[in-house]
């Protein structure tokens, strides 16, 4: 229970993992627990002073391997094993774009946006303009992208096994005028993607509801091939797993 308590804690602060460990030490004995938004797996017991499990753990929790990214993007890898590789920091460019475009087009004050970039992420997303036809299926316009997150999250949930989600405040470079909302949530397998509700509206009514929020892309990151930390349940145990 104890386990269970420090991997919620930490999926709840905005670590944004998917998939986080701990380590269970019983005199000389250990065991290494592997929590995602589903299970948890837990390796074979193993003695700490006469095997090297410890250091190889260590050493993989900390080189983690670089991987593609979707349409192109270059390949990036986290700090630490189990961090969401499609959350990245920003670089010194896109740090002074955000500001500018904070000041220029949102009326920030120059004294407060240095550490709304600090604090920014940069997330992968998908992007269709304000005036496409809003009955035009999303999946024939939007394209993958980047956006930028400012400030704390207008709403989170980091349950451990539930449907997380957290609402980040975001800037596309597409429309850097417009702020959108991002959502950013576990979806149960057997639920539809939520980008299909907003869909269903738009071919049922000839004009858009208002007061209505509208859609403008969605990714289903678990779908993205090579990402399975993605999927609700993202690892099971080997029969013949003796080192983790």
């Amino acid at each position: 229970m104890q386990g269970l308590t420090i991997v919620s804690l930490g999926f709840s602060t905005g670590t944004r993992a998917c998939f986080s460990f701990v380590i269970g030490v019983y005199q000389n004995y250990a065991r290494i627990y592997r929590f995602d938004h589903a299970a948890v797996v837990i390796s074979p017991s193993f003695d700490l002073f006469t095997t090297d499990v410890l250091f190889q753990f260590f050493h993989r929790l900390v080189h983690p391997s670089i991987v593609d990214m979707p349409d192109s993007t270059p390949s990036t890898v986290p700090l630490l094993l189990g961090l969401d590789r499609m959350i990245m920091m920003l670089s010194d460019q896109e740090k002074v774009w955000v500001k500018e475009t904070l000041i220029s087009y949102h009326g920030y004050p120059p004294e407060q946006v240095e550490s709304q970039a600090n604090s920014s992420r940069k997330v992968l997303a998908s992007f269709s303009p304000l005036d496409t036809p809003y009955n035009k299926p999303l999946s024939e316009v939007t394209k993958t992208t980047w956006c930028y997150t400012i400030g704390d999250p207008l709403w989170s949930s980091g349950g451990l096994f539930s449907r997380a989600t957290h609402v980040w405040k975001v800037l596309f470079k597409e429309d850097e005028k417009q702020f959108y909302a991002l959502k950013d949530s576990w979806r149960h397998v057997y639920r539809d993607t939520e980008i299909k509700v907003y869909e269903r509206v738009c071919c049922r009514y000839e004009e858009y509801l208002t007061k209505l929020a509208r859609a403008v892309g969605g990714l289903d990151l678990g779908d993205i091939k090579g990402f399975t930390e993605h999927r609700t349940n993202s690892c099971n145990r080997q029969p013949n797993w003796r080192k983790v």
